[in-house]
């Protein structure tokens, strides 16, 4: 298995395409701070408070990596010569995954990089206390497992829909409205469909982007109870997404 995780992550690092990826984000997060400071209307605590309020926007773009790591090689028909290599096909599944989960964190350093790196530069840490930042880190921590549990529910998606259309359109209206929906639901139906709301990814990751303010002016520290429901429901997300793909994958026909 490390040898295809290996070979997956050579396949793509020698694409233009994860690159692309990669830069693109970068350098609109670079522009978004170069016209903030033109505008003279941010610092760089409140571009740490702008980061927490996009926590839900990398559960999207991780979309895009597994059409790079699953799409690409279903539309051009190649994962049938990894099968037919004689790998066992839950080692394909977790490879997958684990290559997936690897590309998000290396995309996710270099985008944080030039966001916070010119936010520094521009800006200056003025304002910045530890107890600010540590509150980003809590609340960026909490989030990863959230992000991998996307991954692991973006990778069964992929190995369904072949169609990358239909994927992209299927996968954005799942985690844009199926909050709403359900919150619709419970409102005429019965407020016991929140208990589903509430375990929801999106749902967590708003909870982790919340952000109230405190009679100082200062961002009140994400509680612990709060942390600790993200982290669970994303493993649980993550070992339950990744048992239904291998089981799916195991009987799927791959042409």
């Amino acid at each position: 298995m490390l040898n295809y995780i290996r070979a997956e992550l050579y396949r793509n690092f020698n694409r233009l395409y994860f690159w692309n990826f990669a830069g693109i984000i970068s350098i609109l997060a670079l522009v978004f701070n170069i016209l903030m400071k033109s505008l003279d209307s941010a610092n760089l605590p409140m571009l740490l408070q702008m980061g927490i309020g996009a926590l839900t926007l990398p559960v999207f773009l991780v979309g895009i990596i597994i059409d790079m790591v699953i799409g690409e090689e279903i539309k051009n028909l190649t994962l049938k010569n990894v099968v037919s290599f004689g790998i066992p096909r839950r080692k394909i599944v977790l490879s997958k995954i684990i290559v997936t989960v690897i590309l998000s964190f290396i995309a996710a350093i270099i985008i944080l990089t030039f966001y916070l790196g010119s936010g520094v530069i521009l800006f200056g840490v003025e304002g910045v206390s530890l107890a600010l930042f540590k509150d980003f880190l809590l609340r960026l921590l909490a989030a990863i497992p959230l992000w991998i549990g996307a991954i692991s529910v973006a990778t069964l998606m992929g190995f369904i829909f072949s169609n990358n259309t239909i994927f992209a359109f299927i996968y954005a209206f799942m985690f844009s409205l199926t909050g709403s929906i359900l919150k619709f639901l419970s409102a005429l139906v019965s407020d016991k469909i929140m208990y589903i709301y509430n375990i929801l990814i999106m749902t967590q990751i708003k909870n982790l982007s919340a952000l109230t303010i405190t009679a100082d002016n200062s961002v009140q520290a994400i509680s612990t109870d709060s942390l600790i429901s993200a982290i669970l429901i994303g493993a649980i997300y993550t070992v339950v997404f990744t048992i239904l793909s291998i089981l799916y994958f195991s009987k799927k026909e791959v042409k």
